[in-house]
Formats: C-alpha cells, sequence, structure tokens
C-alpha cells in the first residue's frame, strides 16, 4: 500500500483527470460520492485524526496517525476553509494503475479553497466498508489527495 500512495497515487490522478463524469450514473457510485463527502467534513473541520479513523483498514495499516494528522496539517490547514466543492468526476472501476484489483469508485472534486487562487483536485478513492445494520452498503476512503 505505501507503493500506491508513493508511486501509483501520482499515476492514478493523470489517469482519472481525463476521465469524463459519468452520464447514468450508479446508485452505487452515489452512495460512495455521498460517503466521500461526509468524510470530507471531518477534513474541512480540522479534525484529521478523526476522519483516519473512518478511513479503510488498509490505509490505517500504513500510516501512523501522527503522520496522518502532520501530513494534513502541510497540506489541507494552509488552503483554509472550502468556498465550493463541485464533482468533476466519479466513476467506477476494478483495476487501479499498477494492476491494484478490486472494487473501487474514484471521486474527484474540484474545490476552491479560501487559502488558495486556483482551484485544486481533490481525489479520494472509495473502496466498500462494512455493511450497515439495516443490510446498505457502505464505502470507505482508501485514498485522498489534493493536487
Amino acid at each position: 500500500m505505501r507503493l500506491f500512495r508513493t508511486v501509483y497515487a501520482p499515476l492514478l490522478a493523470l489517469c482519472f483527470l481525463g476521465a469524463p463524469l459519468a452520464h447514468g450514473v450508479a446508485d452505487r457510485e452515489l452512495v460512495a460520492k455521498q460517503a466521500a463527502e461526509t468524510w470530507l467534513v471531518f477534513v474541512d473541520e480540522g479534525k484529521y485524526a478523526e476522519a483516519l479513523v473512518k478511513t479503510a483498514p488498509e490505509l490505517r495499516e500504513e500510516i501512523t496517525k501522527q503522520a496522518w494528522v502532520d501530513g494534513l496539517k502541510m497540506v489541507r490547514t494552509p488552503l483554509g476553509e472550502v468556498n465550493q466543492r463541485k464533482l468533476q468526476r466519479l466513476f467506477a472501476t476494478s483495476v487501479l494503475p499498477g494492476n491494484i484489483e478490486g472494487d473501487f469508485v474514484v471521486v474527484n472534486f474540484r474545490t476552491v479553497f479560501a487559502g488558495r487562487e486556483e482551484p485544486a483536485n481533490e481525489i479520494l478513492v472509495m473502496t466498500p466498508g462494512p455493511t450497515a445494520t439495516d443490510g446498505a452498503e457502505t464505502w470507505q476512503v482508501l485514498s485522498f489527495y489534493i493536487e
């Protein structure tokens, strides 16, 4: 997973920035998008440790809480408040760059931050989480980065 974050994450961004926003998006993709938006509230409020707790186990196994918090303080905090966040792309995929196979939904927001002149891309790779008590599918953040 460390290799994914350091080597494949930038490749992932390049591959997915060219993908168009799908028409007729599947319900499960919309549920994944909603989970991403809910999760981003923790990041937007500076609750970085709480955000980590709500990520996929694979991500939590690859990074310490302190490294996660320090990283987001360095990258996200200076950006300031979100002035606008708009969905740019949303799609499901079964393979990520590097032949990483699984069930993923990529959510890409074009976000305007108070502390940055140009809009940024926030890219979240979502993976299915545990089934909810009502039987509904849930989604968790597997990867998150801002460019």
